[in-house]
């Protein structure tokens, strides 16, 4: 499947990203240099207006299964996901820190190609603050794995954007 279709078939469910283009690749570019990502070889990229997507370019060794499988571990899809769920529930309050506080995720097919894609929507927000989302996994375009996740925001006031130290507040 080609991203195109990819985004033509998850937009029609997709809430807007609250933050702005600009603010929101500026905030792209702190994230993607945050322990986190860097650690796991994983980009962020939030050039969409509905659609956030986590990448992993490539797959090292330490990547791979613990049982000698040529696949990437579950662990490595399983943090691919939750950044994927939480960055798109961040975009829909961005004023508002948030956690994950549920994911199902349903492996399909072995992920054996990179770069691996995650395409994450945000479906709804509750009025307690819940965020619903949506996320597919790709790997040599093929559907690998789906997930679904909901963070809760907290009600504290803390924003979830960068603070002119590089810090979230």
């Amino acid at each position: 499947m080609t991203e195109t279709e990819i985004f033509a078939s998850l937009m029609p469910r997709a809430l807007p990203l609250a933050m702005a283009q600009p603010a929101r690749l500026e905030w792209q570019e702190w994230f993607n240099q945050s322990a986190g990502m860097s650690w796991f070889g994983m980009r962020c990229d939030l050039n969409h207006e509905r659609v956030v997507k986590v990448v992993l370019p490539e797959a090292f060794e330490h990547h791979r299964g613990g049982l000698g499988s040529s696949a990437v571990n579950g662990a490595v899809l399983s943090s691919m996901f939750d950044a994927a769920v939480g960055v798109a529930a961040i975009m829909q309050s961005p004023m508002q820190k948030q956690g994950t506080v549920e994911l199902s995720i349903k492996l399909l097919n072995g992920v054996r190609h990179t770069p691996v894609e995650v395409y994450a929507i945000a479906l709804k927000r509750s009025s307690s603050g819940v965020v619903f989302v949506e996320c597919q996994l790709y790997s040599g375009g093929k559907l690998c794995a789906m997930c679904t996740g909901m963070t809760a925001v907290s009600s504290s006031k803390h924003s979830a954007v960068m603070s002119s130290n590089g810090n979230l507040d």
